[in-house]
C-alpha cells in the first residue's frame, strides 16, 4: 500500500514528530485495510499551533476556542466509511481527508495525562482519522464504540513501531 500524506507545517516544532512514520503504521492497520480499498491512500494535515486551530475551528465549527485536533471528512456515510463511493471519485486512490492538530494543545494534554509526546499524538492521529473514515462519538454509544477502535488500532501500532524495518 502506498501511502501519500501531504503536510503543511505551519508550526516548526511539529518537525520532530515522525508524522509519516506513523501515519504509515496507521494506515497499514487490519482495521484501516478492511475499510480502504485502494492501494493508495492519501490525507492532508496542518501542522499547526493553538492560535491556528481556534481559527478553524472557529471558522469551520462556529467554536471560538482551541482544542486538540481537527478533522474534515472527504466521504460520509451512515457513521462509516464508504470506500466504494469514494474510489468511483478518484481512479485508484482514496483521499480521506485534512486533519488540523494543535502542537501547543498536545503538548499541554500530553503532561496532564502523564503520556510521552509521541504517544499522545499517535493517539490523535488514531482519532482524527477514524473521523475521517465517519466516525463519531456525538452519543455516548458512539463514543464508546469509537474509543474501543481506537484502542484496538494503538495496540496494533505499539507493536509494529517496536519492530524493526518500519
Amino acid at each position: 500500500m502506498i501511502v501519500d500524506l501531504e503536510i503543511n507545517y505551519i508550526d516548526e516544532r511539529w518537525r520532530r514528530f515522525d508524522f509519516k512514520k506513523y501515519v504509515k503504521i496507521l494506515l497499514r492497520t487490519d482495521f484501516v485495510l478492511s475499510k480502504v480499498r485502494n492501494r493508495e491512500i492519501s490525507l492532508s494535515l496542518l501542522a499547526c499551533s493553538d492560535k491556528e486551530i481556534k481559527i478553524l475551528n472557529h471558522t469551520y465549527l462556529g467554536k471560538n476556542k482551541i482544542t486538540n485536533v481537527l478533522a474534515w471528512p472527504a466521504e460520509q456515510l451512515n457513521g462509516c466509511y464508504n470506500p466504494e463511493k469514494q474510489e468511483k471519485k478518484i481512479k485508484n486512490k482514496t483521499f480521506l481527508g485534512d486533519i488540523a492538530i494543535s502542537f501547543d494543545y498536545c503538548l499541554k494534554e500530553a503532561k496532564m495525562y502523564k503520556r510521552s509526546f509521541d504517544k499522545h499524538c499517535c493517539h490523535l492521529l488514531v482519532h482524527a482519522v477514524l473521523h475521517l473514515m465517519g466516525y463519531d462519538h456525538i452519543s455516548g454509544n458512539d463514543a464508546s464504540k469509537m474509543q474501543k477502535i481506537e484502542n484496538r488500532i494503538l495496540r496494533k501500532m505499539q507493536m509494529q513501531i517496536f519492530q524493526k524495518n518500519i
